[in-house]
């Protein structure tokens, strides 16, 4: 996390943190800055928008600046998607922005997929898959 905000320009900040005598204030903008939030509003906007191509744009350079893939692919793609899915429910957005938005999500997945890290709850290196279908779903 540190080499997050060293690698925009924080080193004196974040020694500040660590060594003795007073800490140096950071402002908001600076944190999100460092953390990727802005990277992280982007594809969810790309995703909103069902623009694949600047999803998978936007994917990339976010790799490139250092974005955590699952933070990305959570913060990012699933909030635009989930945006998106919530104005179809309140009947503000119809199935084609659905699907617009689902292709530009998958354009960026396929971006991180090689980057995400197989995390098994069962310990053993195997998957756990679940399936089932949405009440009332029409699909």
């Amino acid at each position: 996390m540190l080499e997050r905000f060293r690698a925009v320009g924080l080193g004196d900040t974040v020694q500040s943190w660590i060594g003795k005598g007073p800490n140096q204030s950071i402002t908001p903008e600076q944190v999100t800055r460092a953390m990727g939030l802005d990277w992280l509003q982007q594809l969810a906007a790309v995703v909103t928008d069902g623009d694949k191509e600047a999803a998978a744009e936007k994917a990339q350079a976010a790799l490139a600046a250092g974005v955590e893939p699952m933070a990305a692919v959570e913060g990012g793609l699933r909030k635009g998607i989930e945006a998106v899915g919530d104005r179809y429910g309140r009947g503000e957005a119809f199935l084609p922005e659905l699907v617009m938005a689902a292709a530009a999500m998958q354009a960026g997945l396929r971006v991180f997929q090689p980057h995400l890290k197989v995390t098994s709850a069962l310990g053993s290196g195997k998957g756990l898959a679940a399936i089932g279908s949405v009440a009332g779903d029409v699909h």
